[in-house]
């Protein structure tokens, strides 16, 4: 018989599926992403399976993120336009222009994380250098690759911003 996973991609038994508190998570998926002086960090999941999407949103929610979930690309697209996103969590399989809107959001200076069950080489072919977890994923698996590509692009901004000062002319 199927049950759901918790917040924390422990079984959790039906009647506490949405009762858990971050504080019931392990303490690797616990630790603020977000100071008390800052905004909270937007994360963006889209998974056409829905229970995957949810299953993503609460683990982030549970790490501190502001979470926006589709589970389709013209979802993720209002979404998206409504509101920017840190980091986006992206299945590679959502097919209708899913791939392209991927483009627009590493394009916009979006870190891109991307799920797949089989299909490593595939995303590595049409997104070179991209961070991929398989499906079924860790829980700890999602979050340590979100908060990594999170520093990452932090760096790389760091860094660009020490490029301009330093830049001859300025």
């Amino acid at each position: 018989m199927f049950r759901p996973l918790g917040i924390c991609g422990q079984l959790a038994p039906r009647q506490q599926r949405f009762e858990r508190r971050p504080s019931d998570c392990p303490a690797g998926l616990r630790g603020p992403v977000n100071s008390k002086d800052t905004p909270p960090r937007v994360a963006l999941v889209v998974d056409d399976e829905f229970l995957i999407a949810i299953e993503m949103e609460a683990i982030l929610a549970s790490a501190g993120f502001e979470v926006m979930s589709a589970v389709s690309v013209s979802e993720a697209e209002r979404l998206a336009a409504a509101r920017a996103a840190h980091v986006a969590v992206l299945d590679f399989r959502m097919g209708d222009g899913a791939h392209h809107f991927a483009r627009r959001l590493r394009d916009d200076g979006v870190p891109l994380l991307f799920c797949t069950g089989s299909m490593v080489e595939e995303v590595h072919a049409l997104f070179p250098g991209a961070m991929v977890i398989s499906k079924p994923f860790i829980a700890d698996v999602l979050l340590e690759s979100v908060r990594n590509l999170l520093a990452a692009n932090a760096a790389r901004a760091s860094d660009a911003d020490t490029a301009d000062r330093t830049a001859p002319g300025r």
